[in-house]
Formats: C-alpha cells, sequence, structure tokens
C-alpha cells in the first residue's frame, strides 16, 4: 500500500491549496457561505491526515478489508475520525452551497445526516461488522451528493459543480466493492480526490462568476445613479485629465465618451480662475479632505457661468491619485439670488429702491464721493393717498403711486438715487452737480404733475414737496433728511385744503361716471329738502347744509363694488354689511374736505330709522340728527317716483302712501305729515314730480 502514501500526500497539498484560497475569500467578503466551504475544506484536510495515520508505519492497516468483520481494534480512533470527515464535508458544503444560492436548507437533511454519522461511529466503537454501518453511510452520502447537485443543476443544467457532484455519488457506489481489492483502493482514493478538488474549483468558478456578476451590476446601478443626476459627476487625475465621467458630464463638456482621456476639467474654468483652482486641487489631494469652491466655468462657444465643484480625493494605497466629485451649474441660483437681492432693494409696486436700497446707495455715494461733491434730498409726499385707498380702492390708490414713480423716474438723473421710503413717501438724492439743480428738479416735477393731471382729470396727483441742501464736506444724512421732510410738511399744511377739495371733486365724478347718481337726482333732492326745511322753519345756515347734504350724502358709495351696488335683489348678509360701510366711507370722505366736514356727522347717520332699525350706530327719534330724518323722506320719496336700473318708478300717490306706512316706523311722524301737507299744496305745481 506504499502507493497510497503519495495519494493522500498529494490530496492534502491540494486541499491545503483551495482551503487557503476559500479562507482568503472570506477574509476578504466575510460571507457565511465562503466560512461553511472554508470550514468543509479544513474538515476533509483532517479527514486526510486521519487517513494518512492508519498507513503510518507501512501495513498498519491491513487492506483489503474483510466487510464481514469490525474495523481492528488498534485502528478503531483514526478510522472513526476519518469517517466523521467524510459526513462533515459534504453536509458542510451542502449548507454553504445553499446560502450561496439562496435556497433554504431543509433541516430533514442535516439531522438525517448526522443520526448516520453517530450510527457509523457507534459502529465502529462497538466493533459491529464493517457492512452494517458502511452501507447507510454510502447510501445517506450519495443521496447528500446529489441532492446537492440539484441544486446547481437546477440553476444551470450545465453546471460543472453540479455534474462533478453527481460524479462523486456514483463514486462513492463503488467503495464496498473497492474496499475489497487490494490496490483498487488507492486509486478509488485517487478518483475521490481530483472529484472533490473538481467540486471545489467549480464552486470557486460560481462564486467569482457571481462576484462579477454582482461587481457589474452595482457599477451599472452606480452608473445608472449617477448619469439620473442633474448634476456633473467626475473623476480626475491630478492633472486633472477626465477618468471617469456620467452622461451629464459629457453634455456639461460638450463631448463623448471615447473623448474622456482627453479632456482637462481645467480648460472649462475661465483662465482668471484656473490658477486658483489647480492650486485647490493640490491642496485637496495633498490634505486628502473634501472641499467645496465657487469658480467662473467656461462653455466652449465662450460663454461663462457660474460653477460650484465639490470634490474629494482619490485614495489608491494611502496615497492620492486624483479627485472625484461633483460640478453644479447655479446660474439658476445666481440668478435667484439676484432677483433676491433686488427684491430686498426695490419697492415691488413702483420699482424703485426701497428704503434699504435707499440707505444702501447712499451709503455708497458717500463712500464713493468722500465729501467732495455736496447732496440735496427731495422729500415728495403723495396727497390723499389714504383717502383714495379708502374709498376708491387700493387699485386705485396704487395707480396713483405708480404714476408718481413714473413722473419721479422721468425728472432724474442716472446718478440721481429714487427711492419709495414709505407708503405714500417718496425720496430723491440729488449730487449737488451746480447749485440750481435741485430746485429745477422740483419744478420740472410741479411741470410734469401739471401736465399728468390735464391729461388724466379723472385722477388728479397732488404731492406735497420738499428739499434740504448740503453742498459738501460732512454730510449728516438723518439731519437733512429730517430737514426735507419737515420742508414737505409746511407745504402740506399750505396746500393741503385744496389737494383734499380736489379728491372729494374726483370721488363725485367718479360716483357719477359710474351712474350710481342718476341725472337730476341732486337737483330734485335739494329741492326736497328745501321744501321741508322752509315748513319747519329751519335758518338759512341748516338749508344750506341740508342742500350739501342732499348732494353729497351717498359719496361713501364710490368705495363699495360695482356688483353690489347695482344689484337689482335684495342683498345677502355679508352684502348688506358691505353696502353699509358707505356711510362711513362718505364720513371719511367728508372729515378730509373742509367744504364738507361740518356735514360728516349727517353723512354718517342718515339711514338711521326713527324706530332705531335703521344703521350703522341705530338711533332712535330725536338722537338722529334732523337734517338726517328730513334727508331719508326726501330722498325715499324721490328714490320711489323715478326710475331705476333694476325697478320702474311707483306713481305719486303709491310713493305717499308708501312714505306714510312707514311714519313712526323709517320716518318722523311730524316731518311726514309736513312732508304730506306740502304735497297737497299743491308740490307738482312747483316742479316737484
Amino acid at each position: 500500500m506504499v502507493i497510497m502514501i503519495p495519494v493522500l500526500i498529494g490530496a492534502m497539498s491540494a486541499t491545503a491549496v483551495f482551503t487557503i484560497i476559500y479562507f482568503s475569500l472570506y477574509l476578504q467578503s466575510r460571507e457565511r457561505y465562503v466560512a461553511y466551504w472554508t470550514w468543509a475544506l479544513f474538515i476533509n484536510l483532517l479527514g486526510l491526515l486521519w487517513l494518512l495515520d492508519l498507513f503510518i508505519p507501512e501495513n498498519r492497516f491491513v487492506l483489503p478489508l474483510d466487510i464481514q468483520n469490525p474495523i481492528p481494534a488498534d485502528n478503531i480512533i483514526p478510522f472513526a475520525a476519518h469517517n466523521l470527515t467524510l459526513f462533515f464535508y459534504p453536509l458542510l458544503t451542502f449548507i454553504g452551497s445553499c446560502r450561496f444560492l439562496n435556497i433554504p436548507v431543509k433541516k430533514h437533511i442535516i439531522y438525517v445526516t448526522m443520526a448516520v454519522s453517530v450510527f457509523n461511529v457507534a459502529g465502529i466503537f462497538l466493533l459491529l461488522p464493517y457492512y452494517i454501518y458502511i452501507i447507510p453511510t454510502i447510501l445517506n452520502l450519495v443521496l447528500l451528493y446529489f441532492v446537492h447537485a440539484r441544486l446547481f443543476l437546477q440553476k444551470n443544467k450545465k453546471s460543472i459543480v453540479g455534474w462533478f457532484l453527481i460524479m462523486y455519488g456514483i463514486h462513492l457506489l463503488d467503495y464496498p466493492f473497492i474496499i475489497r481489492i487490494g490496490d483498487a483502493i488507492a486509486w478509488g482514493y485517487l478518483i475521490a480526490m481530483a472529484l472533490i478538488m473538481g467540486i471545489s474549483a467549480g464552486i470557486l468558478i460560481h462564486y467569482l462568476e457571481n462576484r462579477n456578476n454582482k461587481l457589474t451590476q452595482s457599477e451599472a446601478r452606480f452608473q445608472e445613479l449617477s448619469d439620473s443626476l442633474p448634476d456633473v459627476v467626475f473623476e480626475v487625475d491630478l492633472r486633472g485629465r477626465l477618468t471617469y465621467a456620467n452622461k451629464n458630464a459629457f453634455a456639461f463638456f460638450k463631448a463623448t465618451r471615447e473623448d474622456c482621456g482627453q479632456i482637462n476639467v481645467f480648460d472649462y474654468i475661465v483662465p482668471e480662475d484656473r490658477p486658483g483652482a489647480k492650486e485647490n486641487a493640490l491642496k485637496i489631494s495633498a490634505g486628502m479632505e473634501s472641499s467645496l469652491n465657487e469658480y467662473m466655468g467656461l462653455r466652449r462657444d465662450g460663454t461663462r457661468f457660474p460653477v460650484i465643484i465639490r470634490s474629494t480625493p482619490v485614495i489608491r494605497d494611502g496615497k492620492a491619485v486624483g479627485l472625484r466629485g461633483f460640478i453644479i451649474d447655479i446660474t439658476e441660483l445666481k440668478n435667484n439670488e439676484m432677483l433676491m437681492q433686488y427684491l430686498s432693494c426695490h419697492d415691488s409696486l413702483t420699482e424703485l429702491l426701497n428704503r434699504h436700497g435707499l440707505t444702501h446707495a447712499i451709503e455708497k455715494f458717500l463712500k464713493t464721493n468722500n465729501g467732495k461733491v455736496g447732496v440735496g434730498f427731495i422729500i415728495c409726499d403723495v396727497d390723499g393717498l389714504k383717502l383714495v385707498n379708502d374709498t376708491l380702492g387700493h387699485d386705485v390708490g396704487d395707480k396713483l403711486l405708480k404714476t408718481a414713480a413714473g413722473i419721479i423716474k422721468e425728472i432724474t438723473r442716472p446718478e440721481d438715487i429714487a427711492a419709495r421710503v414709505g407708503g405714500d413717501e417718496f425720496c430723491i438724492v440729488i449730487p449737488l452737480t451746480d447749485d440750481g439743480i435741485v430746485p429745477r428738479t422740483v419744478k420740472k416735477l410741479q411741470r410734469k404733475i401739471e401736465i399728468n393731471n390735464s391729461q388724466n382729470p379723472e385722477l388728479p396727483l397732488s404731492i406735497s414737496i420738499g428739499y434740504a441742501l448740503s453742498p459738501g464736506g460732512k454730510i449728516n444724512i438723518q439731519s437733512l433728511f429730517k430737514e426735507a421732510d419737515d420742508y414737505m410738511y409746511r407745504q402740506k399744511l399750505h396746500h393741503g385744503t385744496s389737494s383734499r377739495s380736489a379728491i372729494v371733486q374726483t370721488l363725485m365724478k367718479a360716483l357719477r361716471a359710474r351712474d350710481f347718481i342718476t341725472e337730476g337726482h341732486a337737483d330734485r333732492l335739494q329741492q326736497l329738502v328745501c321744501y321741508i326745511a322752509s315748513a319747519i322753519g329751519l335758518s338759512e345756515r341748516q338749508i344750506t347744509d341740508l342742500r350739501l347734504l342732499a348732494q353729497f350724502h351717498d359719496i361713501g358709495k364710490v368705495g363699495i363694488p360695482d356688483g353690489i351696488l347695482f344689484k337689482p335683489g335684495p342683498f345677502n348678509s355679508d352684502e348688506k354689511k358691505e353696502m353699509e360701510r358707505h356711510c362711513e366711507i362718505g364720513y371719511r370722505i367728508a372729515r378730509s374736505s373742509p367744504e364738507l366736514a361740518h356735514i360728516a356727522e349727517f353723512i354718517f347717520k342718515h339711514h338711521e330709522w326713527w324706530n332705531g332699525g335703521g344703521y350703522p350706530l341705530k338711533l332712535k327719534e330725536a338722537a338722529i340728527p334732523l337734517e338726517c330724518r328730513i334727508l331719508a323722506i326726501a330722498d325715499a320719496y324721490d328714490a320711489m317716483t323715478n326710475d331705476r336700473p333694476y325697478r320702474k318708478a311707483m306713481s305719486n300717490i303709491e310713493a305717499l302712501a308708501e312714505i306714510e306706512s312707514n311714519a313712526g316706523v323709517q320716518f318722523d311722524p311730524f316731518l311726514v305729515s309736513k312732508f304730506l301737507s306740502i304735497v297737497e299744496s299743491g308740490l307738482k305745481e312747483q316742479g316737484v314730480s
């Protein structure tokens, strides 16, 4: 049996090599199935050692065996140890393959194999005849190898591992016969070891193919991921030569993948930024830390655009061999930043500088000027803006502000600074290039306002103007601003009365333009209130106030939306509440006009009812001003006896009956009786229809 020793030594050497290979793979991957394969090979190596022990010294283990007899007593331990490895090698290999192929391990196979292995060892130690335990052992191992082979052949019918496992299983079937034929046992072991090495090599090939496939898939996923990113993903060597790029990178560089090695990223940075970019690249690679830098990019057509480059060093064997990172086009971000900066410094309505922008502009002027040139401040305040907003609405008020801003833009020079510094206030800062520049600018502004008002009489613009000068040297902006502001307010007090009167007249024109005040209504109403006032003996001053009230009592309706004002049907609760606001709006308008201020209270209360059912204060009886009670009767009569857009006129008799029925409810009973008397005494003959 000398031939057995070189066979075993050769098998041990090959097994040791495979064990080392598998162990190194395990250290790299830390996969559990590689650990199972490694242990299987190591146990197989131990089995070969035990088997070698049986043949050293020579003739210690006598072959051929007589399967009718037990194993010799002095060979029991090495033979039992060797037989255990016959079970553990295929079992551990099988478990590893199940995990590798993601197939659940069938536990009953493990239990049966363990049971047979225990029976095998017990038979050896109990000195049972060899055939009693070797036959179930062989059958169990053959089935285990066939089941193992099926795992691989199900995945791939051409699997070399599967066929090696089948061949090994078939080879095991001849074991009970070979051991009875002298030297045949050595050749049997040689075939067995060759098949085991084939199995190990086949599994190794499967593993490496699987790892390569995973690596390829991982690279493909990474490429997909990087291609899906909106930014440029790149990798360069230390000279800036492109070694990897995603799809957007080639669009960015206007190149193809074939051009990859020919592209130097530094060529796509403007010349003035290029030295700094190269220096930063060296710092990143030397410091081995990531960095974020902003540069001006350069396209092939010469256009420039801002970019941010985020880069980290590529480390190989502890040394930086290049850089990888992102290139982000921040043009849109910069545009948004500029827009935000513009919006933070400019008034959105007029597009002039706001107070914040004015402050920065003045600081810049003072810094560059350094007191060499004086400065003038012009402060402009739009008169009556709040009144216009409250009555005609903010849209009209905004239109007035835009008109004022437009005029200011027209009369200022490029070196002047114009800003809207408050709701109705504007400021013009003028470098004093000559002594008369500020007064001339004020006159130009006033002339432009006059021209605008002649062209737009429906919405005249009134601006109070003040200015102050600082001839040079150290300029105190705050005191200069205050001086101009004080001057402007003096001007406002000087001509504020006439400007407010003009606004009130504008509001009346607006009310007429909306066709709410029908033709002749104010004249008829004035005539009616005069008849009633004369009948009860009111003074001339009271009659004059009544005539004004008849003309302006509904001026507040200029601030009510047309959809409510001209609604033909009844109002809902919200519309009614909105309509009732016209008394308050009219009151504010009248308070703003010297000509109407004394009747503002009457305008506010002219919808109160005798029984307290009116609005806005729910006043009753004598608490309601007499002028309001008179107007209520006259207004109701005229409204009923004249056509309106939403209804036809009543007859005089029907109107009088309606007024009489509301005496003590809506109207003063005493005044109703006087009004009826006037009608009976011949009101029609005096021109009232």
